[in-house]
């Protein structure tokens, strides 16, 4: 569900710019014809077709043993002259061992997070959910469960973001 919501988002701000943007996820499929934008999730991207930039997201992920492959696959399989990795410094490690076996040049940046995540000190009441706010889970399930709770805010709109972390506690060998 995660990369459902973050491809839509990234998708939807283009377009509003006036920018055409193809959109291929598990559940939606909007093709712009001679667009040079396509938001996809990482099981669709297209592995075959050249591309000057890509831009591979959570590559954390890499190190997941459900679905780490796809990741693996889009770092050694996307044909993009430059491609950005985002996510966690604790990937790192394994990216910088790829690369050194590929041959290919590996340029590292950090950035600063432009606002604060902070865990509440109180139990969260979905009483006091309020636009803007990002639900956290540490299951698809409780993610499926989250979704069937009925709330005015809505939790299949782009009001509220619902996302799942997975083995977050595993680490990038």
């Amino acid at each position: 569900m995660k990369f459902f919501f973050i491809y839509k988002k990234i998708h939807e701000r283009l377009e509003a710019k006036n920018i055409p943007c193809s959109l291929i996820t598990g559940q939606e499929k909007i093709i712009r014809d001679n667009c040079g934008h396509i938001s996809c999730t990482i099981e669709t991207a297209n592995l075959s077709e050249q591309y000057n930039v890509g831009v591979i997201d959570e590559i954390q992920m890499i190190g997941n043993e459900e679905r780490g492959a796809a990741w693996t696959n889009a770092l050694l399989g996307l044909q993009a002259e430059t491609i950005h990795l985002c996510g966690e410094a604790r990937a790192l490690a394994l990216v910088h061992k790829i690369t050194e076996y590929t041959g290919d040049e590996l340029e590292e940046r950090r950035y600063q997070r432009y606002s604060k995540i902070f865990v509440e000190s109180n139990p969260f009441q979905l009483k006091d959910l309020q636009e803007g706010d990002c639900i956290i889970t540490f299951s698809t399930r409780n993610v499926h469960k989250m979704k069937n709770v009925r709330h005015p805010l809505s939790f299949n709109s782009n009001r509220v973001s619902m996302s799942t972390v997975t083995n977050y506690t595993t680490p990038v060998q």
